[in-house]
């Protein structure tokens, strides 16, 4: 007889042969990956005693947490000669409600022979029988789908070297008190998740069968739900799989099994566990485009206040049904993206997604007033959808708004796409616009050419000749970097021909403007002529920048023909009113221009000093790696190689991290250093 808990109990010690438990389920054929996981859990457990250990293996629903803790049991079981014990709390778990700790218990009591009659009654009875029960030989404890530290808790062994293994999509970042190690599980590469599809569809993963595996996104799951469906086709082809997969409303009921929707089950387990204001955000979050979430966007999303949109998120990526990303921003694994889409069928979704493309729209246009200042725009800003603050007040407010369009740059092409695709037109051609003060500093061409058409057409549609206009000598400029000639010409000659059939001088002046960079490539004198025309028509109406931005580009093609001497004096007047008007990108842009007119009158030190100016006013954009680019000329000129090379890399950085086309030109001429 002995006394637990001050309940007395009789024997409850197993009988004579009593077999070690080995209650673990086996691990499906065909395993694959894992290898760090598994090896870092072997680490746990090795050299010699410890005290018991608790490991949480994390991911979100479907991505192999139970495979892995179950191949972990299958391998390493030798390590545990007290056997292995095995909770599912999902079996002690009704609804929404809290599990049974004491049902969990006693469950593995019975496995370690202790029977029903001699169970104590209290749940911390139990727990101490079962500590009492594993003190002589290591035991592992596999728990799957554990939601409350609780669970894990109870279930804690005693024998040195023993180890709760955890499977998780909840929040069990308590347990870090109980010394707990973390292990978050990924989605599977492409070949570890083409060996996982063959194993099951008996086929290779090649051709149509690579593309349905790369619709999985790396969710093991899936993956096995599409190769059993592959292995069982019936008559069907992989193209209509593949049909049914593409469409991502169908996704997820064509990785069906049985009649079951087992990929979609699992979300649904972890959405259903969530309280209500977080369901409703998960739903509405399935509506966006985007890539990735700021807080900002669900706040507008969800019409919740950033502060508490924050504390949704969290509570999603909690649950596993977000990924935390850097900078503060969530997103969506693929597949979840499509189930929390599925659930959005009664949420709002033309009203939602209207007031998301005009918060963009309205952010968007203050980050170009924050990167270019006052500039030809016919956008008027000052009736776009008002923001309570504006998020890039402060010290360097371009540098803030840099920063936001660079995090949201694949999101902007999305918002640009869906306001044409619903036929808001206005908001289309505005986002375009204001999106250019962004790819005039950082050369991301594609996505300028992208958010340009799409805004071309949308102001076609409103009739809005002067946006057109607009839209279409800014996107010459992308077609020029690409090389493209001939769209460059067209496009420029048609803004020309647009902004005097407007009868806007001012936009006829930026046209021509325009229309001169064009020109610049392959006829710098008549180039000349379009510059000169410009200047008139900004002096006539008085705008100022528009002046010194000819003077500065008339400049340099007086250069480019070989008559630097009449440059420099233009570079004079530019500079000066550039200073004037707090234009600090063009004012380091004409320094980078007198250092060429200076180059060709022979002035290399002078040249070499206002190129030095120039770096700091233009830190951070593709022009400060043209700099860059004109010391290194200079450094070889004075035979300075390890100077030049010093300059070339800083330049290769600069193209790199701004996306420009250039950065390809340089790379091969610098191969590594022999030194």
């Amino acid at each position: 007889m002995i006394q637990v808990a001050g309940d007395v109990h009789g024997s409850i010690t197993a009988g004579p042969g009593a077999e070690t438990p080995r209650q673990t389920p086996p691990p499906a054929p065909g395993f694959v990956d894992r290898h760090e996981l598994l090896n870092r859990l072997a680490g746990l457990v090795a050299g010699g005693p410890a005290p018991p250990r608790i490991a949480v293996i994390s991911g979100p629903p479907g991505i192999g947490k139970r495979a892995a803790a179950r191949q972990f049991a299958y391998l390493f079981g030798e390590r545990f000669p007290g056997g292995d014990l095995h909770v599912a709390c999902a079996d002690f778990r009704a609804g929404r409600g809290a599990a049974d700790l004491g049902g969990m218990l006693a469950a593995c009591l019975s496995g370690l022979g202790v029977r029903e009659e001699h169970l104590p009654g209290a749940t911390g009875a139990r727990s101490n029988l079962l500590r009492s029960r594993t003190a002589r030989a290591a035991v592992l404890v596999v728990v799957e789908d554990a939601t409350e530290p609780a669970q894990v808790r109870a279930l804690l062994p005693k024998a040195p070297g023993s180890l709760v293994l955890v499977t998780t999509c909840a929040d069990l970042a308590e347990l870090r008190l109980d010394g707990a190690v973390f292990l978050e599980v990924g989605a599977l590469d492409d070949e570890s998740g083409s060996e996982l599809f063959a194993h099951v569809a008996g086929v290779p993963a090649q051709g149509a069968g690579a593309d349905l595996v790369r619709l999985c996104a790396g969710l093991p799951l899936a993956i096995l739900a599409l190769g059993a469906r592959v292995a069982a086709l019936h008559g069907a082809t992989l193209g209509d799989l593949a049909a049914e997969l593409a469409d991502e409303s169908r996704r997820l009921s064509a990785l069906s099994l049985g009649g079951r929707e087992i990929v979609s089950e699992n979300f649904t387990a972890s959405y259903e566990r969530l309280p209500e204001p977080a369901r409703r955000l998960y739903r509405r979050l399935g509506l966006l485009p985007v890539a990735d979430i700021a807080v900002d966007t669900a706040a507008v999303a969800a019409s919740l206040e950033p502060k508490m949109a924050r504390a949704l998120l969290d509570t999603l990526a909690d649950a596993r049904l977000l990924e935390r990303r850097p900078e503060g921003r969530f997103g969506f694994h693929e597949l979840i993206r499509a189930h929390a889409a599925g659930l959005a069928a009664e949420e709002p979704r033309e009203a939602v997604l209207r007031r998301v493309v005009r918060f963009y729209l309205a952010r968007t246009a203050l980050a170009d007033r924050a990167v270019m200042g006052e500039r030809t725009r016919i956008a008027d800003h000052g009736r776009l959808p008002a923001v309570e603050e504006d998020p890039f007040a402060g010290p360097d407010p371009k540098a803030a708004a840099l920063a936001w369009l660079r995090a949201e740059r694949a999101n902007l092409v999305t918002i640009v796409r869906t306001a044409a695709d619903r036929g808001w037109d206005a908001e289309c051609w505005q986002l375009a616009e204001a999106l250019t003060a962004y790819y005039l500093n950082h050369r991301h061409l594609g996505d300028w050419l992208t958010t340009s058409h799409l805004g071309i057409e949308a102001a076609r549609r409103c009739g809005d000749e002067r946006a057109e206009a607009r839209l279409r000598m800014l996107v010459s400029r992308a077609h020029g970097d690409r090389g493209e000639t001939r769209e460059s010409d067209a496009e420029s000659a048609e803004a020309v021909r647009l902004a005097e059939r407007a009868g806007d001088p001012i936009l006829l002046a930026s046209a021509w403007e325009f229309r001169g960079r064009h020109l610049d490539r392959a006829d710098p004198a008549a180039a000349l002529d379009a510059y000169r025309r410009a200047h008139d028509l900004n002096a006539d109406a008085g705008e100022w920048r528009g002046v010194a931005l000819t003077l500065y580009f008339e400049a340099c093609a007086l250069t480019r023909l070989g008559r630097p001497a009449e440059a420099l004096p233009l570079l004079d007047r530019a500079r000066d009113l550039l200073a004037w008007l707090g234009d600090t990108r063009m004012t380091g842009r004409a320094l980078i221009a007198t250092a060429d007119a200076l180059t060709g009158t022979a002035r290399d030190d002078e040249a070499a000093g206002a190129l030095r100016q120039a770096l700091p006013l233009l830190a951070g954009l593709h022009y400060e790696a043209e700099a860059h680019e004109r010391l290194a000329d200079l450094a070889t000129r004075r035979a300075d190689p390890r100077t030049a090379r010093t300059h070339l890399e800083a330049a290769l950085h600069i193209y790199r991290s701004t996306g420009h086309p250039h950065a390809d030109r340089l790379a091969p001429h610098l191969r590594p250093s022999s030194t």
